[in-house]
């Protein structure tokens, strides 16, 4: 195509291609909320993609406007204005869709908004659904975002920039806004991806206009009608598993109950691996899982799984257990493939635990592109099912696999609801605090004793001694048994469980009565993951955690960059919450400082070095900040994230934030809330009264 140009094998790439063609409209690079010139990821004019099998991605509201309005558009309409007067405070809201529903807009609402700045760098506001033609996009998916131009009204070649991603319920501030002196807030009242199509109500207040809030949350574009059947009848049989019941007390609702994943659609593609995640509302074991296959063969089918997420596991077994391994026969697309558990191997999650599954077949899976990593996809009153990834080639995401993500399983997964996550008979909860009773209170199943009873006593025996016995008899025994006996039985009763109890030190847990210094086994090193991905980022994040009912020690941060460069990155702390001290650097103390070379977003960089305690009961606050080069510390978007708080017993990660400047006063707009870090957090369990 004409004024074409690919570096190396660029050419290979399809959103690169598309890149190009967007040259040849007209239009500029996009530029990210760091302002270099090519970061802005919502947008195929910032070069996101560089794959050879992705590039259904779109351009960001800037560009679809001067598609729409500018020379030689390609299209017009849904296309809106905002150009209020400054006389006077004002308040309206918009309704947009995602440039992916642009056909699929009966209402017809904008996709794209201009916002008039008063000069020719004006603002323009869009809803980046990720669906459809944009099921691709690199950045901030499913929120509002907004851009701004170098200049031309939008219409012509011109450079822009990401100016904010908002989530629902946060807002961005347009300071002195036409030269008024007064502040224009733009907030995403509501955000709606269940609907058909996906919207977005955003909210537009010009100098604090005194007017009542719009409606949280609207009626959806298209309502489903409310069910003519009467509620269920709270009793078993209902076909609900309630709260009270469980595959004990009530088989027919939570025995071998099916969490179907998809809906109508089971993909048209496939892959030999799909990872994903689980999580419980309530104690369940699952027993089985089913798919829809490319084939139709026998084939080695494999299934993995592991308590928590799966990102840090994914190139290789280790850290994973095998629940199912044989060779059976694939059905198709058309029919599931059952892979039913042994009775030993099914898998039993506590109640808000996170469960990862690894499916691995030649045959290949079916998927779908759905959602973004980690979102629910399908839940049930018991069970959350996760968006994971896809592997293409390889077994383990090793270099050369083809890794894509979001990739959705088609399938089901089957579970029991039980009553506890326990094993059947579960072991004392800790070592007994006060030394054993005389014997029990039931006569103990004993063996036989090995030589000849002494002789019975042939009257009733007199009541127990009021005092203690003298040290020395003062006549001799009569009958007296030739050993002393003991205090308790010489043999276990049977009554008892037959094995030695797995809790205590050892057993994967760090009990109230164990620290690193008594049982460095289960309280050292250990590790909380706050997000298992991160689809966002900005220079630096803050975020704070609180130590539960134990002193912990922060022995190390890991995190993942947007990209592999040379950065220098810096770690701050404090004592207490980050609110209120996220534009100063007055109360912050420095623990790290070094130049590192980053992983890009696969591989977690590790920081560590210093030894931070957090009292039982305390907050700590972190502040990791990466200086130049245009590298961003990954998170994840808050909205979407079910399992908070986010803890793992003795430590809880609380909320954090973005933040695309370091210590900067009166900078509110460069501040992004509901941010959880994509990375870990390593820390020592210790009695803070032996820390030296």
């Amino acid at each position: 195509a004409w004024g074409s140009v690919y570096k190396k094998n660029y050419y290979r790439y399809p959103g690169v291609q598309l890149h190009e063609i967007g040259h040849n409209l007209n239009l500029a690079h996009s530029g990210g909320l760091d302002g270099s010139t090519y970061t802005d990821h919502t947008c195929l004019m910032g070069n996101p993609l560089y794959q050879d099998d992705v590039g259904e991605m779109c351009f960001n509201p800037a560009k679809n406007f001067q598609i729409a309005e500018g020379g030689n558009a390609w299209y017009s309409g849904n296309v809106d204005v905002y150009n209020p007067s400054t006389a006077q405070p004002s308040f309206t809201t918009k309704t947009f869709v995602g440039i992916a529903d642009y056909q699929n807009n009966p209402q017809n609402h904008p996709v794209t908004m201009k916002i008039e700045s008063g000069g020719s760098s004006d603002y323009f506001m869009g809803f980046n659904r990720a669906t459809g033609v944009n099921i691709d996009n690199d950045e901030a998916d499913d929120e509002v975002t907004i851009v701004q131009v170098n200049g031309s009204n939008g219409l012509d070649y011109s450079q822009s920039y990401l100016r904010a991603t908002l989530r629902q319920g946060e807002t961005y501030r347009i300071s002195n806004y036409k030269g008024s002196g007064k502040n224009l807030l733009i907030t995403a009242e509501t955000i709606n991806i269940n609907a058909n199509p996906g919207f977005a109500v955003v909210s537009l207040n010009f100098d604090n206009a005194n007017v009542n809030p719009p409606t949280p949350q609207p009626t959806p574009l298209r309502p489903t009608p409310l069910p003519t059947t009467s509620a269920p009848t709270r009793a078993c049989g209902n076909d609900v598993c309630l709260a009270t019941e469980n595959d004990v007390t009530c088989p027919a609702d939570c025995a071998d109950v099916e969490l179907r994943t998809w809906s109508n659609d089971v993909g048209a593609r496939a892959a030999e691996g799909i990872m994903f995640t689980v999580q419980a509302k309530r104690p369940l074991a699952i027993t089985g899982i089913s798919s829809f296959t490319q084939t139709t063969d026998n084939a080695l089918t494999q299934i993995y799984t592991r308590p928590g997420g799966y990102i840090l596991y994914a190139d290789s077994e280790d850290g994973w257990d095998l629940v199912f391994d044989d060779t059976i026969q694939h059905n198709g697309n058309s029919v599931l493939t059952e892979m039913p558990f042994a009775n030993n191997q099914r898998v039993v999650i506590p109640s808000g635990a996170v469960q990862s599954f690894y499916i691995y077949t030649p045959s290949r899976l079916r998927y779908r592109e759905e959602g973004t990593e980690g979102q629910e996809i399908q839940s049930d009153e018991s069970l959350i099912f996760n968006a994971g990834r896809a592997i293409a080639v390889t077994k383990w995401d090793v270099p050369g696999s083809n890794v894509v993500s979001p990739r959705v399983l088609s399938g089901i997964l089957t579970y029991d609801a039980i009553e506890s996550a326990n094993p059947a008979t579960p072991a004392p909860t800790r070592n007994p605090t006060q030394p054993p009773t005389t014997g029990p209170t039931n006569q103990p199943l004993t063996p036989s004793p090995t030589s000849p009873p002494t002789n019975a006593p042939t009257n009733a025996p007199t009541s127990a001694p009021t005092s203690a016995p003298t040290n020395v008899s003062t006549s001799a025994p009569t009958n007296a048994p030739t050993n002393a006996p003991t205090n308790a039985p010489t043999a276990q009763p049977t009554l008892n469980p037959t094995s030695s109890p797995t809790l205590g030190c050892g057993n994967g847990f760090c009990e109230a009565d164990e620290s690193g210094d008594t049982c460095p086994e289960d309280c050292l090193d250990l590790i909380l993951i706050p997000s298992e991905v991160g689809g966002n980022g900005a220079y630096g994040t803050m975020f704070s955690v609180t130590a539960l009912e134990r002193d912990v020690e922060i022995t190390s941060i890991n995190f993942h960059a947007s990209q592999s460069a040379g950065v220098q990155v810096q770690v701050y702390t404090r004592r207490g919450s980050f609110e209120g001290f996220e534009l100063t650097e007055d109360g912050w103390d420095l623990i790290f400082d070094s130049p590192i070379t980053t992983n890009g977003r696969s591989d977690p960089n590790v920081l560590d070095g210093f030894n931070v305690v957090v009292p039982s009961g305390e907050t700590q606050s972190f502040f990791l900040y990466i200086e130049g080069e245009s590298i961003r510390v990954m998170y994840e978007p808050l909205a979407n994230i079910e399992q908070t708080p986010f803890s793992n017993g003795p430590l809880r990660f609380d909320q954090g934030i973005g933040k695309m400047s370091k210590f900067i006063a009166g900078d509110e707009s460069l501040l992004y809330s509901g941010r959880i870090l994509h990375g870990q957090i390593t820390y020592n369990v210790v009695n803070i009264a032996n820390v030296p």
